[in-house]
């Protein structure tokens, strides 16, 4: 009697761990702007382009952008995504290795890079941009907390 209830206790176990595993999900998917905008709390400009996303979503949210900016629209998203002083030139807040199974996700590739990061009570957010192309690459993060 004891074995079966042993059994039937890891069959449980068992079903509990297989229906959990959708919790965290991870996406590699073709998103709307607007879906973009609201999920990373940024405006894209027009001139956003090769624009490439990643989220996951389990507890908390997490999306990756990587986008290529008209020059002269940088400093307008940099403040409408809240990065309203200066970034710091050289400073780089991710790796590649960080997200190394997301082929386009290469931070380490920017030659010439200035970052910042904000935080607020609900989320926090990270970029990074590499201004040694006539059009900056930018990276960035947003994560829930």
């Amino acid at each position: 009697m004891k074995i079966f209830k042993q059994v039937i206790s890891l069959i449980i176990l068992s079903s509990l761990i297989l229906s959990c595993s959708d919790v965290w999900q991870k996406k590699e998917a073709k998103l709307e702007t607007s879906e973009i905008e609201s999920l990373a709390r940024i405006k894209l400009p027009p001139s956003s382009q090769n624009i490439q996303v990643h989220n996951e979503s389990g507890i908390d949210k997490l999306i990756l952008i990587r986008l290529v900016l008209n020059k002269k629209d940088l400093n307008s998203f940099l403040k409408n995504a809240g990065y309203v002083k200066p970034l710091k030139q050289g400073f780089r807040p991710f790796t590649s290795e960080e997200f190394e199974n997301i082929a386009w996700w290469n931070p380490d590739d920017a030659k010439e890079v200035m970052g910042g990061f904000l935080n607020t009570q609900k989320w926090a957010s990270e970029i990074m941009v590499d201004i040694s192309s006539p059009n900056p690459v930018i990276y960035f993060k947003t994560h829930d907390l």
